[in-house]
């Protein structure tokens, strides 16, 4: 054990805490973040309808994930995108 590990062994210990600390009330809308890896060509036919949009990056991609969620395709299909040679 190092010296730092030894440093935080006394968090554990409930008797070596101030107070009782309060508990807080479970969130009502309770969220998940998702990373997406997205090519750089992709990002940028992205940005070119995130601006025409007027959403955020990230709003756009909800909305549009949700939307194609909430369709009747089980499975999308691909859509191509053109990469550099």
């Amino acid at each position: 054990m190092t010296r730092g590990d030894h440093d935080f062994d006394e968090f554990a210990d409930p008797a070596s805490w101030e107070d009782e600390g309060f508990v807080l009330p479970p969130a009502k809308n309770p969220r998940a973040v998702v990373s997406v890896p997205f090519a750089l060509d992709e990002v940028a036919l992205l940005e070119r309808a995130v601006n025409a949009s007027g959403l955020r990056l990230t709003e756009f991609i909800r909305q549009a994930a949700l939307s194609r969620a909430a369709s009747n395709e089980a499975t999308p299909e691909p859509i191509p995108v053109r990469r550099p040679a």
